[in-house]
């Protein structure tokens, strides 16, 4: 049995399709010929939108404060904000439009998957890509446009390698999701090496797509045979609570580990009270209190109605970080900005100094959140 997005997200892609249709480019700001062009492809529909919405809403936050602040030498920020599907190619379009539309750099892009060929496209324009939460080991160490304000998501395995383990937890099974396997098959590679080296058995992994048409009973019945006492989820929010639905419908109260792709409200939606107990890897904390937090937090809810989630907290600090990118750049051209990202001093966060390495790399450290109550909270 699939999971179906609550009504209020169909609608809300619905009307983000026809808005894409009739206006390939989304200009956020008023165009003029003074102000600094900034193009942000996201997944803005789809089921894993929501990241890419919480993203969207987080960047613009950010982008209305600086203008407000008087804009970067004196000119004002506009985002060009569209949907990439969170698909490869549909991302490459969308960067190759926003690219003809005049952005002079790019903010975006949440997933491995939609950054998997976004990475070298940028490269090849020579247009720099600041993403906000591209994990992926695939980009590490690498020479090129391509910039991220996350650490690498192998740590996220380990991570949740070395809590199952403090539990006693000695056998596990589980699996990844395919289409974004930039992304899934880093963090089960990253779980499965300190699993073992920790003496725990691991079963063979099992690859799935995130679909309405996957068979997740079939995931679940071919994991129970291997009997073990943990299961590692490198997937979406969608497959997570797909898989949670599953193991109740057995009758198997099985303690499930989850990627940080799955850790969003919409795994509490999707999924109910059988998602209780769930642990996710994250690397930033929604709720965390500090006076930088609190007025993000006060502001983002009285623009958008809601608390923000991950999603916006990193595309809010990915904006910020390009700010001050732009500001110290000799000239406001591609490889004017990919110089000063490559030189760039640590810019504050909402939590703790951003800092990348010369190959555009941050080191963040990831943390774990449990679902208790229908909400996540961070474990110690």
């Amino acid at each position: 049995m699939a999971v179906q997005p609550k009504s209020s997200h169909r609608a809300s892609n619905r009307l983000l399709l026809l808005f894409v249709a009739l206006c390939p480019v989304w200009a956020t700001y008023t165009c003029s010929a003074r102000t600094i062009k900034i193009g942000v492809p996201l997944a803005l529909t789809g089921l894993t939108s929501r990241l890419g919405v919480s993203a969207r809403n987080g960047i613009e936050l950010a982008a209305e404060e600086i203008n407000s602040a008087g804009g970067i030498k004196g000119r004002q920020l506009e985002l060009l904000i569209m949907d990439d599907g969170d698909d490869p190619q549909k991302a490459v379009a969308a960067d190759r439009a926003l690219h003809a539309a005049g952005a002079i750099a790019l903010l975006g892009h949440m997933s491995s998957k939609s950054g998997q060929l976004a990475a070298g496209l940028a490269s090849e324009l020579q247009i720099p890509l600041l993403s906000p939460t591209i994990s992926s080991t695939d980009h590490s160490g690498k020479d090129d446009w391509f910039f991220r304000i996350i650490g690498a998501n192998d740590k996220q395995g380990t991570a949740l390698a070395e809590w199952a383990l403090s539990q006693g937890w000695t056998r596990a099974a589980g699996g990844w999701e395919q289409s974004n396997q930039s992304y899934t098959r880093a963090v089960w590679t990253g779980f499965e090496t300190s699993f073992v080296e920790g003496r725990g058995k691991m079963a063979p992994g099992l690859s799935f797509v995130s679909s309405q048409e996957t068979s997740y009973d079939k995931l679940v019945e071919e994991w129970l045979k291997t009997e073990p006492d943990c299961l590692l989820v490198a997937g979406s929010s969608y497959d997570a609570a797909n898989i949670a639905q599953e193991l109740a419908r057995h009758g198997v109260s099985l303690p499930i580990l989850v990627s940080m792709w799955a850790r969003t409200d919409d795994l509490i939606v999707f999924g109910g009270k059988t998602v209780e107990g769930i642990v996710a890897a994250a690397g930033l904390d929604p709720e965390m209190i500090n006076p930088q937090m609190d007025r993000f937090r006060d502001a983002f809810k009285k623009r958008y109605g809601e608390a923000p989630d991950f999603g916006a907290v990193y595309g809010y600090e990915a904006t910020m970080v390009l700010a001050a990118a732009l500001k110290s750049a000799k000239q406001l051209n591609g490889p004017g900005i990919r110089e000063a990202l490559r030189r760039l001093e640590p810019v504050a966060g909402l939590q703790g100094a951003i800092e990348m390495d010369q190959y555009g790399d941050s080191n963040r450290p990831y943390y774990l959140y449990q679902i208790r109550d229908g909400r996540f909270y961070r474990m110690e």
